[in-house]
């Protein structure tokens, strides 16, 4: 008996190219610093001044994010640090003393292998902060304070929100990968507070947009006849030409969300 013809396969349904790709922006990432001053107080441990260096740059990590990008991990390196005659020396430990926070729902892609893994149902104001609290503290060692400072932390991978004008009514976004030689690269696209989300299609390709907050060189703070102080950079890495290309809708999200972290004093980088 002859078979049946098998049923014709519905087309997907066309989506046009946004015309955007994803390729690191050629001209280098956004920089700001912050320099933190903190007056002589004996009664304040130094500890206290790391945790509160930390939620600095998780509160600025907090007010680039809004309309623009939701962290979906946050990393933290920890390191060993102590006052040598007013500055406060940092090293890191021999294996990478690295703490990380994710969800059940996602893999984790920590960037050291021996990662300490912590699942948060969200990672929020609430679980960044706590995380940072619990894991800087001071400990004894001989006659030498020494506590737990920080020396890099950072949200890696992110769901960018897209721009009211360039979301799509359909569930793909449609770009050029540069880097992985792909044309008309459909990206699935989240709906959620009322908004398109994006963020990269699997592990090999770039996510819209990375945030790193650093400590300056092996120094995390000097402490003078004033007090103490200390300075943090924050990079912010945009890979996909949707918030870095110039007049883009997703730029001006970008340059506002640069303009709320100069209101809370942080410095453009002047290079």
């Amino acid at each position: 008996m002859p078979r049946e013809p098998l049923a014709e396969q519905a087309d997907p349904v066309q989506v046009d190219n946004s015309g955007h790709h994803i390729y690191k922006s050629p001209f280098g990432p956004p920089r700001v610093y912050r320099e933190l001053e903190w007056p002589r107080a004996p009664h304040v441990l130094p500890v206290d001044r790391e945790r509160d260096a930390a939620r600095h740059a998780v509160a600025a990590i907090l007010e680039l994010s809004r309309d623009l990008f939701l962290p979906l991990e946050f990393g933290m390196f920890r390191c060993v640090t102590h006052d040598d005659d007013g500055a406060w020396i940092t090293s890191r430990p021999e294996n990478n003393d690295y703490w990380y926070l994710n969800t059940p729902d996602r893999e984790p892609e920590p960037i050291c292998a021996d990662a300490v893994v912590i699942d948060v149902e969200t990672v929020d104001a609430s679980t960044m902060t706590t995380m940072v609290d619990d894991q800087l503290t001071e400990f004894d060692e001989g006659s030498t304070r020494r506590w737990s400072g920080w020396s890099e932390i950072h949200v890696y991978d992110t769901l960018a929100r897209l721009p009211d004008s360039l979301a799509p009514t359909g569930d793909a976004f449609i770009v050029d990968d540069f880097d992985n030689n792909c044309r008309d690269l459909r990206v699935s696209v989240q709906r959620r507070d009322g908004g398109a989300w994006v963020g990269k299609p699997d592990p090999g390709f770039w996510t819209p947009i990375s945030v790193v907050a650093v400590r300056d060189g092996l120094v995390s703070g000097i402490t003078d006849d004033e007090g103490h102080y200390t300075t943090i950079s924050l990079s912010i890495d945009v890979m996909w030409s949707v918030w870095w290309r110039e007049g883009s809708p997703g730029r001006g999200v970008l340059d506002a969300a640069m303009d709320r972290l100069h209101q809370l004093g942080w410095t453009p980088d002047p290079e």
